[in-house]
């Protein structure tokens, strides 16, 4: 199955739904999507640090759940609304840089939840410095 929404696509979608100004100030951007799945960059500032330059938990937890959340909307498209229900992260490294790299990976899609995974990694480094499991309920209007 093809994806439903190009990292294009969905941007005009974030826009025109509001989106747009939170991505801005949280420095996110998308880099790839496709059916089940998408990349995101996150740029870290001050804000999102700890003492000694550690990304913070919550930048980390930003980058798991705006992930699966694209790959959801790629997948199902702009008219899915879709609500993060459960997220269990687990931290495995320290990570110490200036940008998070966060692929979101559709586990399962079932009628009323959507189930995802989220890997997380520091920009230009290849180990992973933490993973999530990202539970989604979708919305009946």
């Amino acid at each position: 199955m093809s994806a439903k929404m190009t990292p294009e696509a969905l941007l005009v979608h974030l826009k025109q739904n509001g989106f747009w100004e939170i991505m801005q100030n949280a420095g996110l951007e998308i880099l790839a999507t496709r059916s089940g799945w998408a990349k995101t960059r996150m740029k870290i500032g001050a804000m999102g640090k700890r003492l000694g330059g550690t990304i913070s938990g919550p930048s980390q937890f930003v980058g798991a759940d705006t992930a699966v959340y694209f790959a959801v909307l790629a997948t199902l498209g702009p008219e899915i609304e879709a609500v993060t229900s459960n997220v269990s992260i687990n931290f495995l490294k320290r990570p110490v840089g200036e940008a998070l790299i966060s692929e979101g990976e559709i586990l399962k899609i079932g009628r009323n939840q959507v189930v995802g995974q989220a890997r997380i990694y520091v920009e230009g480094k290849e180990n992973l410095v933490a993973t999530a499991l990202v539970s989604f309920s979708l919305v009946q209007n």
